[in-house]
């Protein structure tokens, strides 16, 4: 976790009060002289945030930090207690910057970030009642987090104008937080596992890794937690089926090589990212020290004071325009820069309406936090809006000092605001201190609840089964149970625990005794799932799915097998099976789209050919519907509904054209053929067509033979009667038409015979 982090998890006790500028300046004054001294023999060691305060300019517009510079990362910035003004004759002992007391989040990005990659499943226990809803004890809250207390800061008329400057770093935090808000949120608690670690791998993936560090411990936090919870409910499942600690197997899952993966290469991005931020404090820092030796300079300059005050401002610019530097140099970097801002001041005597400007600015930027503050009454996340007030208050002590008349209005106003927020808190956690009494309770009912169930135990597998189902129905209303005050926690889950445990020793010793009748039911199954997987890479849907339903069938009839054969046996079945289902539903789906693709395409194309115009040129016409023919061809499968429509819809336009352009029917179907011929993968497939079409036309000339043998016959049975006549002149059309189709197929036979052999 960075340091901006772990400053936003502190809660400070009291708001320091900055200190009296008279003194100050007074001090000041007497030890003009030892300055010099002073300003390079400040420690380095000491801890003080790095925010400066700096005038409000009365002859040039101030500049607005520009947009480059929320960039930098709320990653190193120290947020700490500063005073608004400090004394020229600081001590050692005034040095010492008071630590902020620690606050125990509800569950920490950091604690995420240090939690070990590969969960383990502790053994039976279920830890969900170690923690509250929302991650921490009530008791263990109570004793880390103290409430922010608030003491009313002095304020000096004779205060010098300094307004706080808002350093690179702390405008990058600002914009870092800024740009998380702009970010939609994202319910990481709500998504699955597979989701979590896809959410990660995007992530990732982005160049600005330091905009998704919290949503990446929050996709950690939550990852964590929820593979625990699997895998121990997977162990507790093995448990309660008889199982124990020799035979349990951990289980494994490819969301967890995802997320190791995604979360490796955020780890190396952070890694370099910190790199460069160090090597950028060393080059700020050497900044910084030339920008104080050059104001060192001007205060000793005799230079036109005008002249003087432009580079001053200048100077002012770029010291704000600096970002980050080590965090051992801060304190000494603020110290020196405020030192000679006042001695410069002193130097040039700014006016006090110079000093008023800069006093009413702050107190308009105080005014925003008021109300900022008294917003947070709204916000419906009690956490937080807590962690928003550490913000304000950190905030409020770099605004610097407000008009002196106004000091104590401010002031109340924005301290009435932090207690509403303050006790709001305190009431939540009350109430949940009163929920987790009452989860106790309810607790305590099921332990003795199934302690009763215990005492008597079933002596049949059919009552096994039902009190197991009510011992699992107990557990799972255990489960759904928040968790219970920190001291009674340990202590109600060994005693339900102790219960659970007697139970499923006491059932499995009973169903021992069921080993070889089950261990027949396991050979039976065995059986089955030989042949489940000599079926699931069928490609003959409708006997396979058959073969398959008769065979779940059967499993349901045969009886349970060893537990530790159960699972396994049954997960191969099943593999088996959603292999076959899976690969035809993929298939029909897969057709289904594609087919509707194709009918799309095909009314297309024959549209584009009814309005095909046509020369006199027979063969370029016939090459022109040749063309549309291959065309047809390679637009593939249609839906089997509307397979035939659409064909014949083809076939009546290509009949039309070819009746329209005199084109001979056996040289056409001669040259269709052949285009189908040509797309024919191999020699074998071409072989394979032909000879399809040379049986398929004897059949239709075995079929005319007897058509023809047939009327002729019938012929002879005519009387000679005018109908009788009418019906042969009928039959006689019919034998004309048939012999010479007859011829016709003959010579495509001949026709056949000689495409084959010029394969």
């Amino acid at each position: 976790m960075d340091t901006t982090e772990a400053k936003n998890d502190k809660v400070e006790n009291e708001i320091t009060t900055p200190q009296d500028t008279t003194t100050a300046k007074e001090a000041a004054k007497e030890e003009t002289k030892a300055t010099e001294v002073e300003k390079t023999t400040i420690s380095n060691d000491s801890k003080v945030e790095e925010i400066i305060e700096t005038t409000e300019e009365t002859t040039t517009k101030k500049t607005e930090s520009s947009e480059e510079e929320t960039k930098a990362t709320e990653e190193e910035e120290i947020k700490v207690d500063k005073p608004e003004v400090i004394e020229e004759t600081t001590t050692e002992e005034d040095s010492k910057v008071e630590e902020k007391p620690k606050v125990k989040e509800d569950i920490t990005i950091e604690e995420a970030e240090n939690t070990e990659e590969e969960i383990k499943v502790d053994k039976p226990e279920v830890n969900e009642e170690a923690t509250t809803e929302d991650g921490s004890n009530v008791e263990e809250e109570t004793e880390t987090i103290e409430e922010t207390t608030v003491e009313e800061p002095k304020n000096s008329t004779e205060e010098t104008s300094i307004e706080t400057s808002k350093s690179k770093e702390h405008i990058n935090d600002k914009s870092a937080v800024e740009g998380n808000k702009e970010t939609k949120e994202v319910d990481y608690e709500n998504l699955s596992m597979e989701e979590l670690a896809a959410a990660l791998t995007e992530l990732v993936g982005t160049d600005n890794i330091e905009s998704v560090k919290r949503d990446v411990g929050s996709i950690k936090s939550n990852f964590i937690k929820k593979i625990k919870q699997i895998k121990q409910d997977h162990y507790d499942k093995h448990i309660s089926n008889g199982g124990t600690d020799d035979d349990y197997k951990t289980i494994k899952f490819d969301y967890e090589e995802v997320y190791r993966s995604a979360y490796n290469i955020y780890k190396e991005k952070r890694r370099i990212y910190v790199a460069q931020m160090e090597q950028m404090k060393v080059e700020n820092l050497k900044k910084k020290n030339d920008l104080l030796e050059n104001l060192r300079n001007m205060i000793n300059s005799d230079e036109n004071l005008n002249t003087v005050y432009k580079e001053f401002q200048k100077l002012q610019e770029e010291w704000r325009e600096i970002g980050l530097v080590a965090q051992t140099e801060v304190k000494n970097l603020w110290e020196n820069y405020h030192f000679l801002v006042e001695k410069f001041f002193d130097k040039v005597r700014i006016n006090k309406e110079l000093m008023m400007i800069g006093l009413n600015k702050n107190l308009e930027q105080k005014i925003i936090l008021c109300e900022k503050a008294e917003e947070l009454l709204l916000e419906k996340s009690i956490n937080k809006s807590f962690l928003t007030l550490q913000e304000y208050h950190t905030k409020w002590k770099e605004v610097g000092p407000v008009p002196n008349e106004k000091n104590d209005e401010i002031w109340e106003r924005f301290k009435n605001a932090s207690d509403k927020v303050n006790e709001r808190r305190q009431e939540h956690y009350e109430e949940m201190h009163k929920e987790q009494l009452q989860n106790l309770e309810l607790k305590t009912f099921l332990c003795e609840k199934i302690e009763a169930m215990v005492e008597v135990l079933p002596d049949d597998i059919k009552n096994w089964n039902n009190v197991t189902d009510s011992i699992n129905e107990i557990f799972a209303n255990w489960k759904k149970l928040g968790p219970t005050p920190k001291k009674q926690n340990d202590e109600i889950w060994i005693r339900f625990k102790k219960s659970m445990n007697l139970f499923f020793n006491e059932k499995k010793a009973f169903f021992g005794s069921l080993k070889d009748e089950q261990m027949n039911n396991y050979q039976l199954k065995q059986n089955l799932v030989e042949q489940a997987n000599t079926i699931k890479n069928s490609d003959d849907w409708k006997n396979a799915t058959q073969s398959l339903i008769n065979l779940q069938k059967k499993w349901k009839t045969i009886g349970p097998t060893p537990r530790k054969y159960s699972n396994d046996i049954w997960k191969e079945f099943r593999a088996a099976c959603d292999h076959f289902f899976n690969t035809k539903d993929e298939f029909f789906k897969n057709i289904n789209a594609s087919e509707k693709e194709n009918k799309a395409l095909k009314l297309e194309l024959i549209k584009k050919f009814e309005n095909q115009e046509f020369t006199d040129d027979s063969k370029a016409s016939l090459e022109i519907i040749k063309n549309y023919q291959r065309d047809w061809i390679n637009v593939g499968r249609v839906p089997i509904k509307d397979k035939n429509s659409l064909q014949a819809k083809f076939q009546e336009v290509v009949e039309k054209h070819l009746s329209n352009l005199n084109i001979d029917r056996f040289e056409f179907q001669n040259a269709t053929f052949k285009t189908k011929l040509d797309g024919a993968e191999n020699p074998k497939d071409a072989e394979q067509m032909i000879q399809k079409e040379i049986n398929f036309i004897k059949g239709k000339v075995d079929t005319i033979v007897k058509d023809v043998t047939l009327w002729e016959n019938n012929m002879t049975f005519f009387n000679n009667s005018k109908n009788a006549d009418l019906l042969k002149a009928d039959f006689e059309k019919k034998i004309v038409k048939a012999k010479n189709d007859i011829k016709s197929f003959k010579a495509k036979l001949r026709q056949f015979d000689k495409m084959k052999r010029n394969l």
